[in-house]
């Protein structure tokens, strides 16, 4: 080996045993400084926190700028150590070892092709459990045996996640997501038929003189789309009764979303060879089926979900909307045990939790 080589080798190593000291000390420098911040600004950050969510839940369109200059409400690591770890390539690197890992878990779960990006502040902020964004995307994903077509979700506040157990992540703060979904008219057959879709839907009551109040169901249900008309063939019957006994039925009419929280028909038309009064049997339909579907029925203590947009066309369904994620767990002050908002424990303005 050459002199020359020789001392660029060793310069070279010394380059780099000299970043990897400065890094060493930034990174436990950060650690400290941010566990001591965070012990003592926990409960302080978590209601802010929740505050956030619920302004931002109540908005229709939230202001993304703002949003991202707003300071996040942790301590993160300082301007010099997040320079040094962003040239260094380590946020790089955990950025992308993070997304990759979070992809795997959505994968195992969910299936489908799942795509996580996830934007870190530093590499120090990330094992303290801090995420600035993240954003996914599902396309052919079934969530409880329900295809939901193509899903892309994206936060719109930083993540603080509790890390202590590793089987069970949880969140410390409240978390707001965007989401936007897009269904083919055969994917919503196929979730139509679903269990999960089918007791989400509002119970069909009818009262009968003689037999009191009888269940109907509409089973084998199949969907398209007509310019901003959806059409549905189906068969009506009595819940548990033969399918012989049906009456099969063509409705159509428009989808429409009432508030964020009800999807409804509108200007609905009922063809059928049984039906004597086609006009009088879709008013008494309409009245029926609405709402087709509550989300207020599937909210919890820890998620809601709500609709900002629901548009019909020839190749299926798109929607936007807002999924509000919050701790199973989250600490309680003193003398806050309710929400200020609603009344309600759990998620900020939304809505009381359904049984």
């Amino acid at each position: 080996m050459s002199k020359s080589n020789l001392k660029l080798r060793q310069s070279l190593l010394a380059t780099c045993m000299t970043t990897f000291v400065c890094m060493q000390a930034s990174l436990s420098a950060d650690v400290s400084s941010a566990t001591k911040s965070d012990a003592a600004k926990s409960d302080a950050a978590n209601s802010a926190a929740v505050k956030s969510v619920a302004v931002k839940s109540a908005a229709s369109k939230p202001n993304s700028t703002a949003a991202a200059a707003s300071p996040p409400p942790f301590k993160v690591a300082g301007t010099v150590s997040r320079t040094l770890q962003t040239v260094t390539g380590i946020n790089f690197l955990a950025s992308f070892v993070a997304g990759q890992a979070a992809k795997t878990v959505l994968k195992k779960k969910l299936g489908g092709d799942v795509k996580v990006k996830v934007k870190l502040y530093s590499f120090t902020d990330l094992l303290s459990g801090k995420v600035k964004a993240v954003d996914c995307s599902l396309a052919g994903s079934n969530i409880k045996g329900v295809n939901v077509g193509h899903v892309n979700a994206s936060t719109s506040q930083p993540i603080w996640l509790d890390l202590h157990d590793k089987r069970h992540i949880q969140l410390k703060t409240p978390v707001l997501v965007s989401v936007k979904a897009s269904l083919t008219p055969e994917e919503i057959s196929a979730a139509l038929k679903s269990e999960k879709v089918g007791n989400s839907l509002r119970g069909l009551n009818l009262d009968l003189p003689g037999l009191g109040a009888q269940q109907l169901q509409v089973v084998n249900p199949k969907v398209e789309f007509i310019e901003d008309n959806v059409c549905i063939q189906a068969l009506l019957k009595a819940e548990g009764a033969d399918d012989s006994t049906g009456v099969p039925l063509k409705i159509t009419g428009k989808l429409k979303l009432k508030g964020d929280d009800r999807v409804e028909i509108a200007d609905l038309k009922v063809e059928g060879s049984d039906i004597i009064e086609p006009e009088k049997f879709a008013n008494f339909a309409e009245e029926l089926l609405n709402p087709l579907i509550d989300l207020k029925r599937m909210d919890r203590k820890d998620h809601a979900f709500r609709l900002s947009s629901l548009n019909v066309g020839q190749g299926g369904l798109t929607s936007e909307g807002r999924l509000i994620i919050a701790p199973k767990n989250p600490p309680v002050a003193a003398g806050a045990g309710v929400s200020p908002i609603n009344g309600s424990p759990g998620i900020a303005g939304v809505s009381q939790k359904t049984e």
